[in-house]
């Protein structure tokens, strides 16, 4: 088999949402090709489908990238080049093509490489031990990844939630290797949600996200008391967090049980009181929006009022998320899931925070 048909195969087997490098495939193929010659193989593939049995549409030669987490292909000055006589590809193409798959390139249009490589390929070769070497090496040694803008951050979880709905998730697997880069190098979550503790919420999941990739504080209610808030605070502050979503979701059990004790006055045993008080402003705020609401209709408002005041907690009680927001280096977000569907509703960034603001 020609080693450039090897190439391909390595290639083929790249699957959404993943990478890997020129120097890495030249490894996998213990150096018979230096990594020029397999952006050189590559850049061979050829358009035609019918007569060819390696070609552009079949090989996925975007997910190959350079050693520094970026595309070879933006450096190209001219306006288009050529991959073969037959395919054409402007110099923007693989990086498009990417985010499609939902990878999120930096302003330095720099990707993670802890999180989009594809360390399970890695994991299968023959000479492991030295492979994960001097991955972890090569890594460890790379300038620090910086954070997307807070725009990136929120265009990657709505990517998410469209791949978990259409169902081609990216299945981001807890490799060994993965384990291993993430205790070394720490975590990067690119955001912070606020969400409630039903089950039926799973986080990580209806955004399409792995291991280190979202900053996640639970409670029910999605309310913001002081415990939750601390964390917030950590993960802005010490983390550089650049987005807080907070998530609100349909049928909730403990906007049910506020609206409840503020329809009827029922009482709740326990400690649960202290999280219908955090609730109830909202169900009262919804009540005063939405005087002819009633049941299903009536939870349905006071949930999405929740989201607003939980956000508003935020901004008003901690001078760290105030000055991150007023800075513009972060950006809170409403949203909402609809159980039954999936989908992710975003409701927008938090409505006039200037106001709750002073210089």
């Amino acid at each position: 088999m020609s080693v450039y048909f090897e190439v391909y195969e390595i290639v083929k087997g790249i699957p959404r949402g993943r990478i890997l490098t020129y120097g890495l495939i030249s490894n996998l193929l213990e150096r018979r090709l230096s990594a020029q010659g397999v952006g050189w193989a590559l850049r061979a593939l050829s358009s035609d489908k019918d007569n060819k049995k390696y070609h552009s549409g079949n090989v996925p030669w975007h997910r190959v990238i350079n050693s520094t987490g970026g595309i070879s292909t933006s450096r190209i000055s001219t306006s288009r080049i050529s991959i073969s006589r037959n395919t054409e590809m402007l110099p923007d193409l693989q990086q498009s093509l990417l985010e499609e798959e939902g990878i999120v390139f930096n302003s330095e249009g720099k990707l993670d490489m802890q999180k989009y490589l594809w360390t399970e390929r890695l994991l299968s070769a023959v000479s492991i031990s030295l492979l994960v070497f001097s991955l972890l090496v090569s890594l460890l040694a790379q300038p620090a990844y910086s954070r997307p803008t807070p725009e990136q951050a929120l265009q990657e979880l709505k990517s998410g939630n469209r791949r978990y709905l259409s169902g081609k998730t990216n299945h981001f697997e807890v490799d060994s290797v993965r384990r291993e880069m993430t205790a070394v190098n720490g975590q990067k979550p690119v955001a912070i949600v606020l969400g409630c503790s039903d089950s039926r919420v799973p986080v990580e999941i209806v955004f399409d996200q792995g291991l280190a990739e979202l900053f996640v504080v639970r409670v029910a209610g999605n309310v913001c008391a002081t415990s939750e808030l601390a964390s917030i605070e950590y993960g802005i502050k010490y983390l550089g967090i650049p987005l807080v979503i907070v998530l609100g979701h349909s049928d909730c059990g403990a906007v049910k049980a506020a609206v409840d004790s503020a329809v009827n006055g029922s009482l709740l045993p326990g400690n649960l009181p202290t999280i219908m008080s955090k609730i109830a402003p909202a169900v009262a705020a919804a009540r005063k929006s939405h005087p002819a609401e009633k049941g299903d209709q009536l939870v349905h408002s006071s949930a999405i009022a929740n989201v607003w005041l939980s956000a508003n907690d935020m901004l008003s009680n901690s001078s760290i998320v105030k000055e991150a927001v007023f800075s513009g280096k972060v950006k809170i977000v409403g949203a909402m899931r609809d159980l039954k569907s999936g989908t992710i509703t975003f409701l927008g960034e938090y409505p006039q925070p200037a106001r709750l603001m002073t210089k």
